[in-house]
């Protein structure tokens, strides 16, 4: 019985909430020489500095997310590079 429970766990994965995302596309313009740690500190503190509309990119891709997963389990999404969204001009 344990085995069946482990092997659910597995099957069941958690969709990446919204910070996730952003924190992924940001993973892959990382520099080396920075820590994982230190790098998870910076992402936060970029996170909490975007405005709404730079944050709204994110949430709608979550919901894409979400609803593709529950939709077509077996068939993941494209990736879409959303680093422009970095240099959103909340201003204007």
């Amino acid at each position: 019985m344990s085995d069946n429970l482990h092997a659910v766990r597995r099957e069941r994965k958690r969709n990446a909430n919204c910070f996730i995302l952003y924190r992924t596309e940001l993973l892959k313009h990382r520099p080396e020489n920075i820590k994982m740690t230190d790098f998870s500190k910076v992402a936060a503190a970029m996170w909490r500095s975007l405005c709404d509309d730079q944050k709204a990119a994110y949430r709608r891709k979550y919901e894409m997310n979400k609803h593709h997963s529950k939709t077509n389990s077996n068939e993941s999404l494209p990736e879409n590079d959303f680093m422009d969204i970095l240099t959103f001009d909340c201003d204007t």
